[in-house]
């Protein structure tokens, strides 16, 4: 008999082989998720008006090494960026800056 049905529990997406609750570690993924996003939008808002603003008062060089760049980073699929990320860093200070990095790379990668 499961184990719900002795406790008087009800699990919304039920449970894994373990007996854990799914809808609980969706949740708790989510936390994390929403984190990255609400974090990484504003600072790539922040950062492409910044360099919009450069290149509509500069023009010439400045306008063109910009265009540039972007194309070039356009070119790197945000996946393979994402998958570089730790290896990059030391394994010490990863937990310590994982979520941050995340975000800078999310943000850089729009």
């Amino acid at each position: 008999m499961p184990l719900a049905i002795l406790t008087g529990t009800v699990y919304w997406l039920g449970t894994d082989d373990q007996g854990r609750d799914v809808f609980s570690v969706i949740l708790f993924g989510t936390r994390l998720s929403l984190a990255v996003g609400v974090n990484a939008v504003p600072l790539s808002m922040m950062i492409g008006v910044v360099l919009g603003l450069v290149v509509g008062y500069r023009r010439g060089w400045v306008d063109a090494l910009i265009m540039h760049v972007a194309e070039i980073q356009l070119t790197f699929p945000s996946m393979l960026v994402f998958g570089t990320m730790p290896r990059v860093m030391p394994k010490t200070s990863i937990d310590e800056v994982a979520v941050g990095l995340l975000i800078v790379a999310v943000a850089l990668s729009e």
